[in-house]
């Protein structure tokens, strides 16, 4: 029996969906530290560290690499449409002002780590928009995330579940647990669950980013079941994503989900009075938990919330002292410290990834950021008619954007190579605007 060029074919894109596939799996799960940590990396020692403890960038950089030589099979002819030269030059452009900007860096070694992690993520973009969304099987990319995602909330779970407390003793039996940065001593003395990520707001990105669209592919996919084993399998992983996001103790996570959950509600076809109705009794009922469940914090001040204003003041000041290229990329450890009030807790990143653009290479690479980023979403958008996932992927990466604000997802391989993909993906079957609507 011979097997014809169009089979071997269709077998080699549903293998390369499992690589790519693959690859995510193990960065969203396994490489949650901030790029500039470097330094703290240890590698696994042992199969049982390999399975259990984060692996080093280094790592993520040799999948990066077979990956993208398995994905050159696929990129032999552009997709149907690209994404158009203003958006090509927001990307572009950033990336190239931010590697202009290192010449000038306060500290080369942590910009170079940056650039190298910006410049994985615009090849991870092109394997979303050249190899990724041109494969016609796409079940085994999306089974594969929904297996590291269930090893990520059996993380958390475990850890909400005496877990971090066995770890918080483990920690402090070490006679040098003094010698810890100071971040990671304040996270082992807090009840937030983080997963195998670096920080719970970390594990509260990664479920806003990629749970919508993993609840709809699981639903697809478990439809081979009888209806009620189909309800119970989804409605078990959004359980588990749900108590997650709430453990992480994430104020602004939960804020954003709430969006979310109100963006999805208005695009659903209904009566408007019905759906303005419903979003409003979302945005109530989750506007209400979120006063109750975080009541302590206002009385304390709120106190995270008036960190980051520090951060972000101190930012907008090395902006405007270097406004063309910055301090250079990761740098803001260094020019924070000297202007740190003495109460204000340390801080590695700006917690505002727009803002960190300014103060790291300058308002052009700020601009030309937001631009792309608000350009993707914009482009993005007018897919989201093509089928629910592509509305689900378009959910996660406007979560992101929208997180993006308060947090330094950028500098986190498992939150931006993830968005990246996505949006390449996403932008790779973009409907011309021109092309009419097909008959119902």
């Amino acid at each position: 029996m011979t097997h014809s060029p169009q089979n071997n074919q269709s077998l080699w894109s549903t293998i390369l969906a499992g690589i790519i596939g693959m690859f995510m799996a193990c960065v969203v799960a396994k490489i949650g530290n901030p790029v500039i940590f470097k330094s703290m990396e240890v590698p696994p020692t042992n199969i049982f560290e390999v399975l259990f403890a984060t692996w080093p960038l280094s790592w993520g950089y040799f999948m990066l690499t077979v990956v993208s030589i398995a994905s050159l099979t696929y990129t032999r002819k552009p997709p149907r449409r690209m994404p158009p030269l203003w958006f090509y030059g927001c990307l572009i452009g950033w990336f190239l002002w931010t590697g202009l900007s290192r010449t000038h860096s306060v500290a080369p070694e942590l910009s170079v780590l940056t650039i190298m992690h910006f410049g994985a993520a615009m090849l991870i973009f092109h394997i979303g928009l050249l190899a990724l969304g041109r494969l016609p099987n796409l079940q085994p990319f999306w089974l594969l995330m929904c297996l590291s995602f269930l090893y990520i909330f059996w993380t958390g779970i475990e850890q909400h579940n005496g877990g971090l407390e066995a770890t918080r003793k483990a920690f402090y039996a070490d006679p040098n647990w003094q010698s810890f940065p100071k971040e990671y001593q304040l996270k082992i003395q807090s009840n937030r669950i983080f997963g195998p990520f670096i920080y719970p707001n970390t594990f509260a990105g990664a479920i806003l980013l990629w749970c919508p669209a993993l609840v709809i592919a699981l639903w697809t996919w478990a439809a081979r079941f009888p209806s009620i084993l189909q309800k119970v399998v989804v409605g078990l992983f959004i359980v588990c994503g749900t108590v997650c996001l709430f453990w992480t103790g994430s104020k602004a996570g939960w804020l954003i989900a709430i969006v979310m959950a109100g963006v999805g509600l208005l695009h659903l076809q209904m009566k408007r009075g019905v759906k303005i109705g419903i979003v409003s009794a979302v945005v109530v009922v989750g506007l209400t938990g979120f006063a109750i469940k975080n009541r302590a914090y206002f009385e304390k001040g709120a106190t995270s919330a008036g960190a980051r204003f520090i951060y972000w003041k101190a930012a907008l000041q090395v902006a405007n002292e270097h406004p063309l290229l910055g301090a250079g990329p990761g740098t803001f450890a260094k020019t924070f410290a000297p202007l740190k009030p003495p109460e204000a807790e340390m801080a590695r990143l700006v917690h505002n990834d727009y803002l960190e653009q300014a103060c790291d290479s300058g308002w052009p690479a700020f601009v030309l950021f937001l631009g792309f980023v608000s350009g993707g979403l914009f482009l993005g958008h007018r897919q989201i008619k093509q089928s629910k996932i592509h509305f689900a992927v378009w959910l996660g990466l406007l979560g992101w954007a929208l997180q993006s604000f308060v947090e330094f997802g950028l500098y986190i391989p498992a939150i931006a190579w993830s968005a990246f993909l996505l949006l390449g993906w996403l932008l790779s079957s973009r409907i011309p605007i021109d092309t009419p609507k097909p008959n119902p």
